[in-house]
């Protein structure tokens, strides 16, 4: 659609790329439940950009609070979802402050010495869980959506994810959440990169 400058509407990009059934408005927007939604929140590293992003999905209003755990419980093949994690997947490391120390940019981190890929090894486990879930499975048309803005091997979500990439640093890493990968998720038309 087109507003009255002649432009697009603010959300006619958003709606229109979701429009697969007759009907182009019959989506929730949705969080999953893993991290900073929880209670352990101050455990799931978040960059300045990531949590500005998050809270811009909190904001949307087709956004539902409860919807991603009342679909884990109880799938339901009539409502369309378009999945957010709450866990950070943009290792962005020039915002908002340019060649800044990582934890300038960052709302918070797990811990002092905690590097870009670390966190984005951790966050591999929650997207394979995100895109292997009942809530997204349980209508093909739902979407999970994720941001990989890195700019380099350590920091792109597709490169640190990538099976070969984890499968090559599993020996690196002592924590049993950061040997998991993508695997077949990057093939998964339901998720969008």
């Amino acid at each position: 659609s087109t507003a009255a400058t002649g432009g697009p509407s603010p959300n006619s990009t958003f709606t229109s790329y979701f429009k697969t059934t007759a009907e182009d408005d019959d989506f929730e927007v949705v969080t999953t439940n893993f991290g900073w939604t929880t209670p352990d929140r101050l455990r799931f590293s978040r960059r300045k950009i990531s949590g500005e992003f998050f809270d811009a999905v909190l904001s949307h209003p087709r956004y539902n609070a409860s919807a991603y755990g009342d679909l884990e419980a109880n799938p339901d093949p009539s409502r369309r979802v378009v999945v957010f994690l709450d866990v950070d997947t943009c290792i962005e490391g020039n915002y908002p402050a340019y060649s800044a120390p990582f934890s300038v940019n960052s709302d918070w981190t797990r811990h002092g010495r905690e590097k870009p890929y670390e966190i984005l090894d951790r966050s591999c486990g929650h997207i394979r869980r995100a895109a292997e879930s009942p809530v997204l499975r349980a209508n093909e048309h739902s979407r999970l959506v994720l941001l990989d803005c890195g700019s380099g091997p350590l920091y792109r979500l597709m490169d640190v994810c990538s099976r070969e990439a984890a499968e090559a640093r599993k020996s690196q890493f002592r924590d049993a959440d950061r040997q998991e990968h993508w695997g077949d998720v990057l093939g998964n038309p339901q998720v969008i990169i």
